[in-house]
């Protein structure tokens, strides 16, 4: 939950508003560690730096997010990477995500196109600015 609240809330300050940041990523509690104990992540030492999750049903990368202490050093890309590999031996065509706009470089970078440029509600019912992407899965069945 660390990695999560900053991840949004120093990674993509420069890019959305305080208000917005908050509803993205409130105070953790206890209902977001369960939900946050089930998705992958990348431990260095005893340390979480990263994480992310596909839902395969949706062909979408759902989350991935990295420590901003732990930036620079590759962890999103082999997140990235371990994500894909996943998609792939799950048999998905593509992988679809909504990316923040701080991090449309990034997934455009890793060979993902813009779809479309619009709006994510969370769950909080606050809409956040995102970028609709697509990036084709190969070494399919």
């Amino acid at each position: 939950m660390a990695v999560h609240h900053a991840a949004v809330h120093r990674s993509a300050a420069a890019a959305y508003p305080r208000e917005t940041l908050d509803a993205w990523s409130g105070p953790p509690g206890e209902a977001r560690f369960r939900r946050m104990r089930e998705v992958i992540a990348e431990v260095e030492g005893s340390r979480i730096v990263g994480f992310g999750e596909v839902i395969p049903r949706l062909e979408e990368l759902r989350s991935l997010y990295v420590d901003p202490d732990a930036g620079g050093r590759g962890v999103g890309t082999r997140l990235l990477a371990a994500l894909e590999r996943l998609a792939v031996e799950r048999g998905l065509a593509r992988l679809t995500l909504n990316s923040s706009v701080n991090a449309e470089g990034f997934y455009r970078r890793a060979g993902y196109a813009t779809l479309e440029r619009g709006v994510h509600r969370l769950g909080s019912g606050h809409e956040l600015t995102c970028v609709r992407m697509v990036k084709a899965m190969v070494g399919r069945g």
